[in-house]
């Protein structure tokens, strides 16, 4: 039953693009958000069913191409199948979950202005293709400064906070989070 649920829940994150289809609202990238979503589902062994698992997948890269393209339908399920078959406890992995935060943060405003000033210059694709990693590097180098110079030490301190309950007795973590 829970199986049939979460499928359903895809499927509509799916279906809600083609429904919804301004540009400007958020429905247009429900499908990527539910490819993540499939992909941790498979990740967790929450959905064993093989075939509802094929059909999730189709639904979800048919409505990704419809409402966003090809490429990035291409581009979407290229990624969720690398994520269901890379072994992501590598260093790697654990190096961009650690600046994954800052890189969500700042890679709009890094990326537009180095591709808006690289494709000043980008004649051919190859040019242009340079910027595009250019604006990749950029992004990673500023996210990981970011997070060394802003997002650590700032963690630091908060983990210094110290709240006390109505009695005046420090409070447990476990406490402090309900």
């Amino acid at each position: 039953k829970s199986t049939i649920i979460r499928a359903t829940l895809v499927l509509a994150l799916a279906i809600a693009p083609l429904v919804f289809s301004h540009y400007y609202l958020v429905f247009k990238w429900l499908s990527l958000f539910g490819l993540g979503i499939w992909v941790f589902q498979l990740r967790a062994d929450l959905i064993r069913n093989r075939p509802m698992q094929l059909i999730s997948l189709i639904g979800l890269a048919g409505s990704i191409a419809i409402s966003i393209g090809w490429v990035e339908a291409g581009v979407g399920v290229s990624t969720a199948l690398l994520l269901l078959t890379t072994k992501l406890r590598s260093s790697i992995w654990i190096w961009f979950g650690a600046i994954s935060y800052s890189l969500y943060l700042i890679h709009l405003p890094v990326a537009t202005r180095v591709i808006n000033l690289g494709s000043r210059f980008a004649a051919n694709d190859m040019e242009k293709l340079l910027v595009f990693i250019a604006a990749v590097v950029a992004c990673l180098m500023t996210a990981f400064m970011l997070h060394q110079w802003i997002e650590i030490p700032a963690r630091r301190l908060a983990s210094k906070i110290r709240y006390k309950s109505a009695k005046g007795t420090p409070l447990s973590p476990a406490a402090r989070v309900a």
